[in-house]
């Protein structure tokens, strides 16, 4: 379901929180940025409740907190508001030490994460994306769909690839909330770059990459050994990528153009850490797609981490919003006009 803002133009925010220090600095913060703060509440309960007379766009949500009789903590009060607001985005805020706990949220239906301390424009943009993930999961659907199609005619078997979650955060807490650490990871990083900037990562377990690069070569006669595994990989891996970036270049009516991909297995906290440490990523704000890969015999699991600018998420979305029929204010599409016109001229 897509979401209506505010008559006001603005988006309204319910802060929920147990300490009165960081209420204050997160009303601030989003009151600095352009957001209407509908009410603070210092409980589950009482973000339940208030939830239900003020319905908030974004909830913006502190778990590890008590107090409450029926939502005794955080993840309570997650459960009953996703459950009874549907339409409410909830954005859970905690600790750098509590992955276990902000992971768990997540998979209740929590949209975005962001930890204590954070930057108001961190905070800022993390709610700001959270509003859009309908339209952005919508292209990321039909992307899906793209790189199914493709990955049928490779392997002679019907392939079908589900995006059934979008979430969002900053980048240096996906190796925390996905809790993979030490585990191995295959990962095909591809980028743009020009006017319109992008990072994208496939990432599968190690083992789970090798299980799909074995299905391709068996289904075109290859002979199997370790280096054609890596080059099947990296070449699947570019196909699906390409595919998403080809769904969304119906959208912006523009060439993308991606760099030849990179392929690494490590650990997954490494990979993260080491684009982070080595300054590779183009943005502060991460776009997670859970992938599931079906096939009549086997099944794979993945993530699709995309890293736009600031300027390509913004095209994706209005171009997104004027497709689904939604309005988009004048502003926004002399902005989009003119992010549109420059990425044009830088284009082959």
């Amino acid at each position: 379901m897509l979401m209506l803002i505010g008559d006001d133009g603005m988006v309204s925010v319910l802060i929920v929180d147990d300490s009165l220090f960081m209420r204050k600095f997160e009303r601030q913060a989003l009151s600095g940025s352009g957001y209407n703060v509908v009410g603070e509440a210092t409980n589950g309960d009482e973000a339940v409740s208030m939830c239900g007379e003020f319905r908030p766009d974004v909830v913006l949500l502190d778990i590890v907190m008590s107090g409450g009789k029926a939502a005794r903590t955080g993840l309570d009060a997650l459960k009953q508001l996703v459950t009874e607001f549907p339409s409410t985005k909830v954005v859970v805020c905690s600790s750098l030490d509590q992955q276990a706990i902000i992971a768990s949220a997540l998979k209740l239906g929590a949209k975005g994460f962001i930890a204590k301390p954070f930057d108001p424009d961190e905070l800022s943009e993390v709610i700001s994306t959270c509003m859009e993930l309908d339209v952005l999961l919508e292209i990321g659907s039909m992307g899906a769909g793209h790189a199914a199609n493709a990955l049928s005619e490779i392997v002679k078997e019907k392939v079908s690839i589900e995006v059934p979650r979008l979430q969002t955060g900053p980048p240096h807490l996906l190796p925390r909330i996905f809790a993979k650490h030490e585990q191995s990871t295959t990962a095909i990083l591809s980028r743009l770059r020009g006017s319109v900037d992008c990072d994208v990562i496939l990432a599968f377990e190690a083992e789970e990459a090798k299980k799909i690069a074995a299905t391709v070569m068996t289904s075109s006669s290859m002979v199997i050994d370790a280096e054609m595994g890596e080059s099947t990989i990296e070449e699947m891996g570019s196909i699906m990528i390409c595919s998403f970036l080809s769904a969304m270049a119906d959208f912006v009516s523009l060439q993308l153009v991606p760099e030849p991909p990179q392929t690494v297995t490590d650990s997954f906290d490494s990979i993260i850490d080491n684009l982070i440490a080595n300054q590779a990523l183009v943005s502060k704000n991460s776009l997670i797609f859970e992938t599931h890969f079906r096939r009549s015999s086997a099944s794979a699991e993945g993530l699709l981490l995309m890293f736009p600018s600031k300027e390509f998420q913004k095209l994706l979305i209005n171009e997104g919003k004027k497709w689904l029929g939604i309005d988009v204010d004048a502003s926004n599409l002399q902005n989009l006009d003119t992010i549109a016109r420059s990425a044009s001229s830088n284009t082959p």
